[in-house]
Protein backbone atom coordinates (compact mmCIF):
# COMPACT_ATOMS: atom_id res chain seq x y z
CA UNK A 1 0.00 0.00 0.00
CA UNK A 2 1.55 3.48 -1.19
CA UNK A 3 1.00 6.17 1.42
CA UNK A 4 0.23 9.46 -0.09
CA UNK A 5 0.29 13.23 1.12
CA UNK A 6 -3.80 12.97 1.47
CA UNK A 7 -2.33 9.86 3.74
CA UNK A 8 -1.22 12.03 6.45
CA UNK A 9 -3.55 14.53 6.19
CA UNK A 10 -6.40 11.98 6.92
CA UNK A 11 -4.20 10.72 9.84
CA UNK A 12 -3.49 14.38 11.23
CA UNK A 13 -6.96 15.49 10.92
CA UNK A 14 -7.81 12.13 12.81
CA UNK A 15 -5.42 13.41 15.28
CA UNK A 16 -7.33 16.49 15.89
CA UNK A 17 -10.55 14.58 16.37
CA UNK A 18 -8.83 12.81 18.91
CA UNK A 19 -7.21 15.66 20.90
CA UNK A 20 -10.20 18.20 20.67
CA UNK A 21 -12.12 14.85 22.57
CA UNK A 22 -9.55 14.50 24.98
CA UNK A 23 -8.35 11.31 23.37
CA UNK A 24 -4.61 12.27 23.55
CA UNK A 25 -3.05 8.25 23.57
CA UNK A 26 -5.21 7.98 20.11
CA UNK A 27 -4.28 11.58 18.83
CA UNK A 28 -0.55 11.20 19.10
CA UNK A 29 -0.85 7.75 17.55
CA UNK A 30 -2.51 9.68 14.31
CA UNK A 31 -0.19 12.14 14.41
CA UNK A 32 3.00 10.08 14.43
CA UNK A 33 1.45 8.16 11.34
CA UNK A 34 0.83 10.88 9.83
CA UNK A 35 4.45 12.25 10.64
CA UNK A 36 5.39 9.03 9.34
CA UNK A 37 4.41 9.39 5.82
CA UNK A 38 5.02 14.03 5.72
CA UNK A 39 6.84 15.52 8.88
CA UNK A 40 4.93 19.08 8.91
CA UNK A 41 5.29 21.66 11.68
CA UNK A 42 1.61 21.41 12.30
CA UNK A 43 1.64 17.85 13.14
CA UNK A 44 4.86 18.17 15.44
CA UNK A 45 3.14 21.44 16.99
CA UNK A 46 0.32 19.81 17.77
CA UNK A 47 2.65 16.41 19.29
CA UNK A 48 4.52 18.93 21.55
CA UNK A 49 1.13 20.60 22.80
CA UNK A 50 -0.10 16.68 24.04
CA UNK A 51 3.66 15.60 25.52
CA UNK A 52 3.41 18.78 27.49
CA UNK A 53 0.00 17.97 29.09
CA UNK A 54 1.63 14.65 29.35
CA UNK A 55 4.35 16.27 31.60
CA UNK A 56 7.02 14.43 29.06
CA UNK A 57 9.01 17.65 29.03
CA UNK A 58 12.15 16.23 27.66
CA UNK A 59 9.99 14.91 23.90
CA UNK A 60 7.99 17.84 24.04
CA UNK A 61 11.19 20.16 23.59
CA UNK A 62 12.08 17.73 20.62
CA UNK A 63 8.79 17.95 19.19
CA UNK A 64 8.62 21.46 19.16
CA UNK A 65 11.85 22.06 18.25
CA UNK A 66 11.33 20.19 15.35
CA UNK A 67 8.30 22.48 14.29
CA UNK A 68 10.16 25.58 15.03
CA UNK A 69 13.18 24.35 12.56
CA UNK A 70 10.18 22.90 9.77
CA UNK A 71 8.71 26.26 10.14
CA UNK A 72 10.52 29.71 12.17
CA UNK A 73 7.96 31.61 10.74
CA UNK A 74 4.88 30.30 12.87
CA UNK A 75 4.34 32.94 15.28
CA UNK A 76 2.54 30.71 17.67
CA UNK A 77 5.05 27.55 17.11
CA UNK A 78 8.18 30.01 17.56
CA UNK A 79 6.62 31.81 20.64
CA UNK A 80 5.88 28.53 22.02
CA UNK A 81 9.40 27.32 21.39
CA UNK A 82 11.00 30.66 22.92
CA UNK A 83 8.82 29.90 25.81
CA UNK A 84 10.60 26.43 26.77
CA UNK A 85 13.92 28.27 26.29
CA UNK A 86 12.79 30.12 28.37
CA UNK A 87 11.94 27.68 31.11
CA UNK A 88 15.58 26.46 29.97
CA UNK A 89 17.50 29.38 31.17
CA UNK A 90 18.47 30.07 27.72
CA UNK A 91 17.12 33.75 27.49
CA UNK A 92 19.23 35.56 24.56
CA UNK A 93 18.16 32.60 22.17
CA UNK A 94 14.46 33.29 23.38
CA UNK A 95 14.97 37.11 23.12
CA UNK A 96 16.12 37.02 19.48
CA UNK A 97 12.93 34.41 18.58
CA UNK A 98 10.47 36.96 20.38
CA UNK A 99 12.28 39.90 18.85
CA UNK A 100 12.00 38.49 14.80
CA UNK A 101 8.34 37.49 15.74
CA UNK A 102 7.63 41.32 16.73
CA UNK A 103 10.01 42.26 13.68
CA UNK A 104 6.96 41.02 11.37
CA UNK A 105 4.12 40.53 13.76
CA UNK A 106 4.53 43.63 16.67
CA UNK A 107 1.09 43.49 17.63
CA UNK A 108 1.56 39.48 18.40
CA UNK A 109 0.50 39.76 22.00
CA UNK A 110 2.17 36.64 23.19
CA UNK A 111 5.46 37.14 22.23
CA UNK A 112 4.90 40.79 23.72
CA UNK A 113 4.03 39.03 26.97
CA UNK A 114 6.99 36.86 27.10
CA UNK A 115 9.37 39.66 26.19
CA UNK A 116 7.93 41.55 28.76
CA UNK A 117 8.64 38.46 30.97
CA UNK A 118 12.40 38.39 30.03
CA UNK A 119 12.76 41.92 30.49
CA UNK A 120 11.35 42.11 34.09
CA UNK A 121 13.64 39.15 34.56
CA UNK A 122 16.83 40.69 33.35
CA UNK A 123 15.70 43.94 35.65
CA UNK A 124 15.69 41.84 38.57
CA UNK A 125 19.44 40.48 38.10
CA UNK A 126 20.79 43.69 37.34
CA UNK A 127 19.01 45.71 40.57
Amino acid sequence: MCMNMEDALEYYYEGVSHQENGNLDDALECFYKSLEIDEHFKTYHRVYQILKIQEKQDESFIALKKAFQLNMRNDKVASDYAEMLIEQNRYKDATNILSNILERNPTFRYAKELIAHLNAHNKQKTD
